[in-house]
């Protein structure tokens, strides 16, 4: 019922706090996935906006348990936990989706990202997206990226007539709400073939002295 209460909300995130391989075995529909057990986990819940709402799950509680204290020290607003994990979801029979990976879909600095660009400069098969709104992407954007904004209705379908073979490097204004992610997550249901994501967006691109054009 919540996230049916919520499924037209952009403040409301769903986080599955298994591992990738868990995820792609089957997750709730447009569940974000950010795996408890690692070495990043803490810092990426750090970057989420603690004014949203959010559903989180793992397999049978447990590691969501103690993601739950976490994101409460952390001063989050509002966080729900599917008591039982998703293992209690699917003795219910609620529905849960299966996804195929893209070869590559992964997090980068904007260092790596940088290298990147300058490695794929002269290659018609590279392509940057900022997902950020048009305001924000005529503020100041990346060279030669377009602009294909998450917040649009058409966000999905534009990204479904992409060209799945290319590879893309995506970044939004920063990580918070896990809108980047969740992009990555949706480019590799649409069988991508080789996604990169900026760690930390925009935001961190600019802070690390990196250029923008306007």
């Amino acid at each position: 019922t919540l996230i049916q209460d919520n499924q037209d909300n952009p403040d409301f995130f769903i986080i599955d706090m298994r591992n990738p391989e868990e995820f792609t075995d089957g997750h709730i529909e447009d569940a974000i996935n950010l795996d408890y057990r690692s070495e990043t986990f803490q810092n990426e819940l750090d970057t989420l906006d603690r004014d949203k709402a959010y559903l989180i799950y793992c397999a049978t509680g447990i590691r969501s348990g103690s993601a739950l204290d976490m994101m409460a020290e952390l001063a989050f607003r509002e966080v729900y936990k599917i008591s039982g994990g998703i293992n209690a979801w699917k003795a219910e029979e609620l529905p849960t989706i299966q996804e195929t990976p893209a070869q590559i879909s992964e997090s980068i600095t904007p260092q790596e990202a940088f290298t990147l660009i300058q490695e794929k400069q002269d290659n018609p098969d590279f392509v940057i997206i900022d997902i950020r709104t048009p305001e924000e992407f005529a503020d100041g954007h990346i060279e030669n990226a377009i602009n294909i904004d998450y917040r649009s209705d058409t966000f999905q379908d534009e990204l479904s007539q992409l060209d799945k073979n290319k590879t893309y490097l995506i970044y939004y204004s920063c990580a918070c709400g896990g809108i980047d992610r969740k992009t990555l997550n949706m480019m590799a249901e649409l069988n991508f073939s080789e996604v990169y994501k900026i760690s930390g967006g925009s935001d961190r691109w600019k802070a690390e002295g990196f250029p923008t054009v306007e």
